[in-house]
């Protein structure tokens, strides 16, 4: 067995949020928002859990619209949304899942299918 791969993995596990967010590539109000959901993921901020959970709702619906707001072309089937955006997309996935522990996999579906309702209407709509 290779203890590097072993050391290698458990360390990169214990990194904050904070820490796993790379925003060079990223649009600056996703970074923003990004390093914003990282720290409350990060529990950096003293309140009470209910609070936290409503913020990060809150950041990844706004995440939702800052995803819209990055299309750069309407006109095909489907979207195109630039490949950090889609990133820090997933990034975001894996912390709201987690902040929510056993319910997150249900609130990602709600905020996921919001994505997918205003990407229906910008299509339509632009």
């Amino acid at each position: 067995m290779n203890t590097h791969n072993v050391n290698t993995a458990a360390s990169e596990s214990s990194k904050t949020w904070v820490e796993q967010v790379n925003t060079r590539n990223f649009p600056p109000q996703l970074a923003e928002e990004m390093r914003f959901l990282a720290s409350l993921c990060d529990k950096e901020e003293r309140m009470l859990h209910i609070e936290r959970l409503e913020l990060i709702d809150g950041a990844a619906l706004h995440i939702v619209d800052l995803v819209c707001d990055s299309v750069t072309d309407w006109s095909v089937p489907r979207p195109l949304i630039p490949a950090a955006v889609v990133a820090a997309w997933l990034l975001a996935k894996k912390m709201v899942t987690s902040a929510f522990e056993e319910g997150g996999e249900a609130e990602w579906d709600r905020i996921e299918k919001s994505l997918r309702a205003d990407l229906i209407v910008g299509y339509y709509h632009p």
